[in-house]
């Protein structure tokens, strides 16, 4: 099985943020995570890849496409990463993938929020209920 990771560091305006996409033969996985205002020292980010990235929050995507993954000349990649720094872009899957993974939690949390809200106004309805019978007990 190959997996091929891929680590693209933006700034969007106020913060820098690094987007972890990994690829691998089944499935299309992505995570966010914000590194700061200031431009992210290597020594950060080499410690965010060695030793925070298995506390990353990855939402995964079934990968339709069969990508092939084969060896390329380190040269080439080179060359490649170099264009894709110039390019100050996100790739449009990974975009689209935030903004699910956006929407879900806000789903959840919408949801979370409703039943919070039904049950106080039960509890509040239940505690009315038992100080009206005590009222009308009669001593």
């Amino acid at each position: 099985m190959i997996i091929h990771t891929c680590l693209t560091i933006i700034f969007d305006g106020s913060f820098y943020q690094g987007i972890f996409e990994v690829h691998d033969e089944k499935s299309y996985s992505i995570a966010k995570i914000t590194l700061g205002s200031s431009l992210p020292k290597t020594s950060i980010i080499i410690n965010l890849i060695n030793q925070r990235y298995r506390l990353l929050n990855f939402h995964q995507i079934d990968d339709n496409k069969k990508s092939s993954l084969k060896h390329t000349n380190p040269k080439r990649l080179q060359r490649q990463a170099a264009k894709a720094v110039k390019k100050h872009t996100i790739s449009t899957k990974a975009q689209t993938a935030l903004k699910q993974q956006l929407n879900l939690k806000k789903e959840n949390s919408k949801k979370q929020k409703s039943k919070n809200k039904k049950q106080i106004a039960i509890d509040r309805f239940q505690k009315r209920q038992i100080k009206k019978i005590k009222k009308h007990q009669g001593h």
